[in-house]
């Protein structure tokens, strides 16, 4: 984009645009709820809207497949591309991973679609347990710590200025995550403290405010290290 665009400006029109969306079709699945309690959303909106809108969600969803395995595809490449380049306008670097990232998801949806809302559920909340105490640990980061300057050159060197490891940031990422065990409900597990909670899953919650806590606080305790690495970015600069 270019230079002169508003940050501000930037961050609200796509903040905005997922609130939206996730708002309405949220409003639209709690009404399908509250009308039919007793069946599934996909069968609920076969209920309400006959068969032929199912077909058009079916339709719908080819180019969101499209677009996941797509985006999919680029994330395996930038993995691996920790260890090795690859060529950017080779076809087959694009085309493999692609092909083996829809193919993952065909064989899961096959494997996985008696029970889909229900193992999507918990694949999303396991997410949650994984991803929250990143997203915090990033965001006390870019916010309270660095102010969104960085040495973008630095995160793809070994030894540029923030080191092989960033040992705070994992350090409170860990205890984030250990944090959030005695809260989290799976089927597969839950947590000593759920059923003092009713059952409520409040893991994330928790994770989110221990990883940044625990990272303000590693930052403050090591100031020295933390003003030298801003330093050598604003001179960078």
């Amino acid at each position: 984009m270019p230079a002169a665009t508003s940050g501000r400006r930037l961050f609200w029109a796509i903040y905005g645009g997922n609130v939206l969306a996730t708002f309405f079709s949220c409003a639209i699945g709690a009404y399908l709820a509250a009308l039919l309690p007793s069946l599934g959303p996909v069968a609920a909106i076969g209920t309400v809207s006959g068969k032929w809108a199912l077909i058009i969600m079916a339709l719908s969803l080819m180019n969101a497949n499209t677009f996941n395995a797509y985006t999919g595809a680029f994330q395996a490449l930038a993995f691996t591309g920790m260890w090795r380049r690859f060529r950017s306008e080779s076809a087959a670097v694009r085309l493999i991973p692609y092909l083996c990232v829809m193919a993952a998801g065909v064989a899961t949806a096959y494997l996985g679609y008696t029970s889909f809302v229900t193992n999507l559920t918990n694949f999303l909340d396991v997410l949650l347990v994984i991803f929250i105490p990143w997203s915090a640990v990033n965001l006390a980061d870019y916010f309270l710590v660095r102010h969104g300057h960085y040495d973008v050159a630095s995160f793809f060197t070994a030894d540029g200025t923030y080191g092989r490891f960033a040992w705070r940031g994992l350090l409170a990422y860990a205890i984030g995550l250990a944090a959030e065990w005695p809260f989290v409900s799976q089927p597969d597990y839950t947590g000593p403290l759920v059923k003092a909670l009713g059952g409520a899953d409040i893991s994330w919650l928790v994770g989110w405010f221990a990883a940044a806590i625990i990272y303000l606080l590693l930052v403050a305790t090591t100031a020295g290290s933390a003003r030298h690495e801003r330093q050598v970015v604003t001179t960078a600069r």
